[in-house]
Parts: structure tokens; sequence; C-alpha cells
């Protein structure tokens, strides 16, 4: 498999699992990916407008990625994630393989909760209303 397409297939399962969990979990009172107050990450409190930031988080990849320059065919180099496979197609050719350790993180913000946007226009209500000229 290649990276990309590994690295594309991870993120993609984690954001539709996520929100499939919202629609299923949601009714009751499950919160999947709760807004923060955007300095307590670890806190939500119900009905608070402070809580409307998409908090960020880290997909940490650590992956082995191979290496191989065959011989016969189209030559060349292809890095593709070691994944324990075999073949056997009775083809002669040589081939040098170099193994590598890949450790890097992909940022990611899932999508919101319905509490994170009634709380986000909520706050943006009590901003505009304090905005406006006193009589």
């Amino acid at each position: 498999m290649e990276l990309k397409d590994f690295i594309k297939e991870t993120i993609t399962a984690i954001a539709e699992a996520t929100i499939e969990l919202q629609v299923e979990l949601g009714p009751q009172g499950v919160l999947i990916n709760p807004p923060t107050n955007g300095r307590d990450q670890n806190a939500f409190v119900e009905g608070d407008d402070r809580y409307h930031h998409r908090p960020v988080r880290d997909v940490e990849f650590d992956v082995a990625l191979t290496v191989e320059k065959a011989g016969g065919g189209a030559a060349g180099f292809k890095a593709k994630i070691a994944i324990f496979e075999a073949s056997v197609d009775g083809e002669a050719s040589g081939s040098s393989q170099e193994v590598s350790r890949l450790k890097f993180t992909v940022p990611l913000a899932l999508k919101a909760t319905e509490e994170e946007a009634k709380n986000r226009s909520e706050s943006e209500r009590k901003f505009n209303n304090s905005m406006k000229p006193r009589r």
C-alpha cells in the first residue's frame, strides 16, 4: 500500500466514524469530539457558551517504509508501507530493499457537534449585543 493511500484511508475512516458516532450516540447525550473553551481540552460544560472551540487533534503515524529497487521490468524506486505480503510469480529478477521508520503527525479538526454550533451562536449573539451602543 502506498503511504499516501494509507494516510488518506486512515483519516477518512476516523472522520467517517466520528460523524457516524455523533449521529448514533448524540440522542443519548454522548458527545463525540466535544467543544472546548479554548483553554481546557479535557472538560465540557453543557450550556456554557464559552465552549465553542473546535479541538485540533494530532493523528500520530508511526510506520515502517520499504524502499525497493527491482531489477527487471520497470526500473526505479517506490516507497511503500511495510505490509507482510508474499507473492510467487515465477519471474526471475533481482531486488534490494531498505526499511526505514517514519513518525509524523497530521493535525485534524473533526466535525463539530451540534452543541459547539449552538454555543458559538449564543457567544456571537452576546458579543454583538455588547457592541451595540447603549442609550
